[in-house]
Order: structure tokens, then C-alpha cells, then sequence
């Protein structure tokens, strides 16, 4: 939980930012709640990233401080003005490590990973790679980059992989890339790309810039998986399998941790949860063409989109 504090002081002022002249109709992740709440004049992905002298990282400013005092523990006063990295950062890879056990074997076993298990796999904003360390132990012939921001890579690099599976790095099976994922994609012709918990942080105008960044590197047998949340209405969609009646398609209170999550996204990101209408739009802007949503075993489903 400690990860998503932040995030919950931001919902405390969504009602107060959404009533506000400038704020409130803009989709700018810079006009989020959690800027408000944390005092923050910049994104929360910037603000993770930061350095800065020890004494002011022990003693967080803001309307809600973003982790509790013990947090910070380790920031003692004699390493004044000591440039160190925000203790969320760390926390916050970590607790996407965790998360993503939770998810990762219905994205392994509920879709055709088959099809392409001697391929490359691109995982944009893939943090530590998670997912693609569990993939590895079911697909070996993969070949994996994973794209991110450096700090966020630089841990990848040193805790993470060299304790979990530093083979396939030493062998070159997995790359590690920065990358601005707004800007297009260097890994040409992939038969992979991966975008993981990415697409619901971000609200339209940034998506089209993403999914439009991966599109330029596609070739024709190459394919984009979405892995996140599709929120299914209580009329439904042909996409979508419905529940039977007389049950609402989306069965109803079963929705009801997506549309907390869709506001959670807004708070803190100004980001969206999509329908399945909304996702076509999204990728028709982009210059792709949704060929399937998988439904999985999970609270994330695997949208699958083709060149035209």
C-alpha cells in the first residue's frame, strides 16, 4: 500500500481540483490532484526520479506527505546535503515487482505466447521486468528489451536481475534501453510490444503519442498487447463476452474496484480506465486496428492491435 499513499491524498483533493476554473476541465497530467496534494509543480513520474539533499528528503514537505516518517528512516541528518534518490522510487519498482506476481500467470497462460516464442519482446515502460522474468521461465527462447526511464532501469540492472536471472543478461537475451516511449520506438520490427499498467496512467492526447510511437517501429507481422484494465458497461460489448442474464453484462458489483481505480487514475495522473469503445478510438487515432481483447484470469485483460 505504501506506493499508492500518494495517491490516495490525491483523491482527498480530486472534488476540490475538479471544481477549479483551470484545473478542473484539463487532462494535462501536470493538473492532476496529486499535484495538489503533494505540492507538486511537475508529474508524478518526474517527482519520483528526483534527487535531492538528504536533509529535505527527511523531512517531507507537502499538503500529504507521501509515506509515512519511517520511511525515511534512513535519511539521517549527518548526510546533509548528500544528493539521494527519493525513497518512493525504490518502493514503488518494488511494489510493481509484487503486483505483477499477482497478475503475471493469467497474461502467461491466457494468451497464444506460443505464436512467438522464439521472437522479440519489446517492454515498453517495463519497469524492473517483472513480467518478462516469469514469461522467461515459461518462453527461454524469448529475446527481451526492456524500455524505461534510466533511475528507474539502473535498479533493474543492479537489484533485480542480477539476483533473479543474471544469465540471460550476461548472454544478451535481455537488453536494457532508456527510452522516452512519447518519442518512436528505436527497436524496429518486434514481433512484440508490450505495454504493461501504461495506457491507464495517461489520458488520451499522451496515448496517441505512445501507441503512435510504436506504430512507426512495427513491421506487418509485428503486434501491439495492452495489458490493463477494459471496463465492460451494464449494456455490454461485441467485444466482450457478457454475463448472463439477469445479470448487467458487466456483472455489476464485480465492476466496482475498476471504476475505484478509474477514479484513483484520475486523481493521480489525470489517467483514464477505458471501455472497449474507448480503446478502438484510442488505437484508430494511433493508426492501429484492435484485432482482440483477451479476456484473462485477472483484473487485467491483453488488448491485441495490427497494423491496418
Amino acid at each position: 500500500m505504501l506506493p499508492q499513499l500518494d495517491a490516495f491524498a490525491a483523491s482527498a483533493y480530486l472534488p476540490l481540483t475538479l471544481l477549479d476554473e483551470k484545473k478542473g476541465p484539463s487532462y494535462d497530467i501536470c493538473d492532476a490532484a496529486w499535484g495538489v496534494a503533494i505540492r507538486a509543480d511537475k508529474p508524478r513520474w518526474d517527482w519520483l526520479e528526483e534527487k535531492l539533499p538528504a536533509r529535505e528528503l527527511a523531512k517531507p514537505s507537502g499538503a500529504s506527505p507521501p509515506l509515512p516518517e519511517a520511511a525515511y528512516a534512513d535519511l539521517s541528518g549527518e548526510k546533509g546535503d548528500e544528493l539521494q534518490a527519493r525513497p518512493e522510487l525504490k518502493i514503488f519498482g518494488l511494489a510493481m515487482q509484487g503486483v505483477g506476481k499477482v497478475n503475471v500467470n493469467s497474461h502467461i497462460y491466457d494468451y497464444p505466447w506460443n505464436e512467438v516464442s522464439n521472437g522479440l519482446l519489446v517492454d515498453v515502460g517495463g519497469g524492473v521486468g517483472q513480467f518478462d522474468l516469469q514469461l522467461l521461465e515459461v518462453y527461454p527462447e524469448l529475446k527481451v528489451v526492456i524500455q524505461d526511464r534510466a533511475p528507474v532501469l539502473e535498479q533493474a540492472q543492479n537489484d533485480i536481475w542480477p539476483k533473479q536471472n543474471p544469465q540471460a543478461v550476461a548472454s544478451g537475451q535481455v537488453k536494457f534501453m532508456p527510452h522516452d516511449f512519447f518519442t518512436e520506438n528505436p527497436v524496429k520490427g518486434a514481433d512484440v510490444y508490450w505495454l504493461r499498467s501504461i495506457i491507464h496512467d495517461w489520458s488520451d492526447e499522451y496515448c496517441v503519442k505512445i501507441l503512435t510511437g510504436v506504430r512507426k517501429a512495427m513491421s506487418r507481422n509485428s503486434r501491439v498487447l495492452v495489458c490493463d484494465q477494459v471496463m465492460n458497461t451494464t449494456t455490454g460489448h461485441p467485444e466482450l463476452t457478457p454475463a448472463p442474464a439477469p445479470l448487467p453484462a458487466n456483472y455489476g458489483e464485480y465492476m466496482r474496484p475498476l471504476y475505484q481505480l478509474d477514479m484513483i487514475m484520475l486523481a493521480a495522473h489525470n489517467g483514464i480506465e477505458r471501455t472497449p469503445a474507448e480503446v478502438q478510438v484510442l488505437l484508430g487515432a494511433a493508426g492501429l486496428r484492435l484485432k482482440k481483447i483477451w479476456e484473462c484470469r485477472s483484473q487485467l485483460w491483453i488488448i491485441e492491435a495490427r497494423l491496418p
